[in-house]
């Protein structure tokens, strides 16, 4: 039988008595486990019996069979194919020469005259010498006549100058100065808002004391501008003279870079519905302080309101405060 490796397509002649002991293979057909000897390549190859196989042979176990391999011989080099006989050389074809034509005859066909016989002729004689011939009279080469020089006109034609440009060639259009003082007017009023606005906001506390007028502008834009802070208010409740006395205390700060006075001070009670229902008017014990100073102030009020809750520390009429 001839077997055929599927990997390398290598042919093998292999007799059958090598497959007479065959297993049941992957796919359920009766076969048996081949190497090819030229790639190693191993497959399952089965076999197909056209008789029963002979009882002499004991049956392997499948076990066996599995390890088992048959070793196939190399393939034999197939005979090389005879040369072809080389094919007899075609004869050679056999050109026909063209029929003559038949040449016409003129009507006054003339033979051509025979060739004259040369005739000899005898030397010529030597020529005499010539005579030797008079040198030539000098060639005087004539001279042309001087050409007359055109006279100069009497009178030069003028140079032609160039008309002069008028002074509104050389000024730019309108509408370009125009755009360009728009610019410049408009990067001006930019600089000049940019500028108030930013010496507004970063000396706020400052104009506000100034110019008191000022704090309701802040307040509009709901930017900060206390010029005074209200620090350490505090209150207690003393017997005196068989009454009884509250006293509230604290200290005013100055949050401003320049020297301003301390409006009046104005203290008022309370009751729990944040209705005021008493207050009075204090000041402070330095009338003007510096940057970033403070000033203290203690007040005494006999005999409060009992329906006095708690109680709301305020400037009278001051630029700004807490």
């Amino acid at each position: 039988m001839i077997l055929t490796c599927p990997n390398c397509s290598t042919r093998y002649t292999v007799e059958e008595r090598f497959f007479r002991s065959t297993i049941t293979g992957p796919d359920g057909s009766t076969g048996r486990w081949v190497k090819c000897s030229s790639c190693q390549y191993r497959w399952f190859q089965p076999v197909a019996y056209e008789d029963e196989p002979e009882d002499d042979f004991e049956a392997i176990p499948a076990d066996e069979l599995a390890q088992e391999e048959v070793a196939i011989p190399e393939a034999e080099p197939e005979p090389e194919p005879e040369p072809e006989p080389e094919p007899e050389p075609e004869p050679e074809p056999v050109v026909m020469a063209p029929a003559p034509q038949k040449v016409r005859e003129a009507d006054n066909f003339v033979l051509p005259q025979p060739a004259p016989a040369p005739q000899f002729m005898p030397e010529p004689e030597p020529a005499p010498e010539p005579e030797p011939e008079p040198e030539p009279a000098p060639r005087v080469t004539p001279q042309p006549a001087p050409r007359a020089e055109p006279r100069p006109s009497q009178r030069r034609p003028e140079p032609v100058r160039p008309p002069t440009p008028h002074p509104s060639a050389f000024a730019p259009p309108r509408r370009r100065r125009s755009l360009i003082g728009a610019v410049i007017a408009w990067s001006l009023f930019g600089i000049i808002v940019s500028s108030v606005a930013y010496g507004g906001y970063q000396y706020r506390r400052e104009v506000v004391a100034s110019w008191p007028q000022s704090s309701s502008l802040y307040q509009f834009l709901q930017i900060e501008s206390n010029v005074f802070q209200f620090n350490n208010v505090r209150h207690r409740s003393e017997i005196e003279d068989g009454q009884a006395v509250l006293i509230v205390t604290g200290t005013v700060l100055n949050l401003s870079t320049i020297k301003v006075p301390v409006p009046p001070i104005k203290i008022a009670l309370r009751n729990g519905s944040k209705n005021e229902i008493h207050s009075w008017i204090v000041s402070c014990e330095t009338k003007a302080i510096g940057p970033k100073a403070e000033c203290m102030f203690e007040t005494k009020l006999a005999n409060p309101p009992a329906e006095a809750v708690d109680f709301e520390v305020t400037f009278a009429d001051a630029p700004g405060g807490a």
